[in-house]
């Protein structure tokens, strides 16, 4: 009978101390949790962010990045530079900085579209000025510099191969960029001063 009493005991305090433990560990998980802001809906490049597009929600502290957003207020206003889909969390690569598409005086902007093997000899960044060149059959020439404002990539920025650059130049030289990229004859080429 004492034995049978034993085992009872041992098992009563072996399921108490389970209790103990798995109450600590949701503890533990729900402190380190951290809010995001995270699209409540889909968001269509170039739409102004509103309240209605957010919401809240938690991540692990341990994937918590330095251009997440903790708070939706500071984001209302700006703009989505790549479409954003429900529950994807909202950072600041993901969204159009407010000098990216202001336009300087004299100036105009277009996008070019660089395919891979345009781009893997160097990497472009936003600012960067580069030559732009006509190239043909029988036909090399340097028509003009601009500046990069904006790289849009598929890899949220963490790759070295951009898909579309938005660049700003003299209104003539962006004329000139407009008529001949249809043709595809139109190469960017980066340098170093």
């Amino acid at each position: 009978m004492k034995q049978f009493f034993w085992i009872i005991g041992i098992l009563l305090l072996g399921v108490l101390l389970t209790a103990f433990e798995v109450s600590a560990l949701q503890k533990a998980k729900s402190s380190d949790l951290v809010s995001v802001v995270v699209a409540r809906e889909t968001i269509e490049v170039g739409a102004v962010i509103e309240d209605r597009h957010l919401m809240m929600a938690e991540i692990p502290e341990t994937l918590w990045q330095p251009h997440y957003f903790a708070q939706k207020e500071s984001l209302i206003g700006s703009k989505a530079k790549e479409r954003l889909l429900k529950k994807d969390i909202v950072s600041a690569q993901r969204l159009a900085g407010s000098d990216e598409t202001t336009l300087k005086k004299g100036q105009a902007m277009t996008s070019l579209k660089l395919l891979p093997e345009e781009a893997l000899c160097f990497t472009l960044e936003t600012g960067d000025s580069v030559g732009v060149y006509l190239v043909g059959e029988g036909m090399d020439a340097m028509i003009g510099s601009v500046t990069i404002r904006a790289i849009y990539d598929h890899y949220l920025g963490e790759g070295p191969v951009p898909v579309f650059v938005l660049v700003e130049g003299p209104r003539s030289l962006i004329s000139t960029i407009i008529r001949e990229r249809r043709r595809g004859q139109i190469e960017l080429v980066g340098w170093s001063e």
